[in-house]
């Protein structure tokens, strides 16, 4: 199968399932453009087809798991589909039996994945990269283009602040013009002040995900990102400086938790109980953050104890020590608070 370039998304995504008859997709670069071709996809397919979806994250898929769901159907569907979500290893995948697949399989592959040979040759392939001279471009593109579906716009000033602000990422500017457009109302331009008052700025993303992922994900996957994010240039310091902030959030809110037993069921819950109780608390960390920022906060604090948290903002002041007392060895005390980190949130 040809590489087809990112431009003909949309002529591709017309010609499914009704001229191309692949039942393999491989799409590779900007998670958001992935899994937005991704989701296309399956409603061209299932639009017009009897067939069964099913999603699986990288991280749960195995080859047992996938030819089990490939080689199996429901009741109701003769067909299935499975989309696996930006998975950076393809380990699971069997070069023979990939070209035998009696149903469909959609890969969503983070930027930078090895794309074996078999797969570029038996999957409609699409690599969604993009270049450092594209971002800006397509960044401005889907801002007017999402603004003018609901007939509103953005001002120059607050277009270049929000650019600044974010960066290069489509999946958290559509989040930030969600909320944008909720906040002004019947206002019909986003002005500087509004993205000043609501948006934080989040363009080294990358290390705010770490931040995340340090309380789910498994240490292979924190440690592969924090050496990615390494590789690109970003400070040492800077990625410790957002590990000490999640920690301290997250010590903030524990203890407002525990002293309100705070009801944290679904984020409507939230704002009608807990939030308004946070409010009248004197803040210091999560002071001026969003509400479903704190909201979040809140979800992965209900994850640790306080003993475990203070432990681990300990042996973050241990590596901050020893980073700043030399320039050497910054991955290597990443490294180890990572590895701390990922074993303490398993404590009682």
């Amino acid at each position: 199968m040809p590489v087809y370039p990112k431009e003909r998304i949309t002529a591709i995504v017309k010609k499914i399932p009704e001229e191309i008859k692949d039942r393999l997709f491989c799409f590779m670069g900007d998670i958001y453009l992935c899994e937005e071709i991704a989701r296309q996809v399956i409603k061209r397919i299932t639009s017009t087809k009897k067939v069964s979806a099913e999603t699986i994250p990288a991280e749960e898929i195995t080859a047992e798991r996938l030819a089990e769901g490939l080689y199996q159907t429901g009741l109701f569907h003769k067909e299935k589909l499975i989309w696996i979500k930006n998975a950076s290893k393809l380990d699971f995948l069997d070069s023979k039996k990939i070209k035998k697949i009696p149903h469909y399989l959609i890969l969503t592959l983070s930027e930078g994945t090895k794309v074996p040979s078999f797969l570029k040759d038996e999957a409609l392939f699409i690599d969604l990269t993009l270049r450092p001279h594209e971002k800006e471009t397509w960044t401005v593109h889907f801002m007017q283009s999402f603004l003018q579906r609901v007939n509103k716009r953005i001002s120059p000033a607050a277009q270049k602040l929000l650019v600044r602000y974010i960066g290069f990422n489509l999946g958290i500017l559509k989040n930030s013009l969600q909320m944008l457009l909720n906040y002004i109302g019947e206002r019909e331009v986003i002005e500087e002040q509004d993205v000043t008052e609501l948006i934080i700025p989040t363009k080294e993303e990358g290390i705010f995900v770490l931040a995340e992922k340090l309380t789910n994900a498994p240490v292979e996957d924190v440690l592969f990102l924090l050496k990615q994010l390494l590789e690109q240039g970003v400070h040492p310091l800077a990625i410790l400086s957002v590990l000490a902030k999640e920690v301290r959030c997250l010590m903030e809110i524990k203890e407002i938790i525990q002293q309100k037993t705070l009801s944290l069921t679904s984020y409507n819950q939230f704002i009608k109980t807990a939030y308004p109780l946070i409010k009248k608390e004197n803040l210091v960390y999560l002071k001026g953050l969003p509400p479903y920022v704190i909201f979040l906060f809140c979800q992965r604090a209900q994850k640790y104890s306080l003993a475990v948290l203070k432990a681990i903002h300990q042996q973050l002041l241990l590596a901050e020590i020893a980073m700043k007392s030399t320039s050497k060895n910054a991955f290597y005390h990443l490294e180890m608070l990572v590895l701390f980190w990922c074993e303490a949130r398993e404590w009682q």
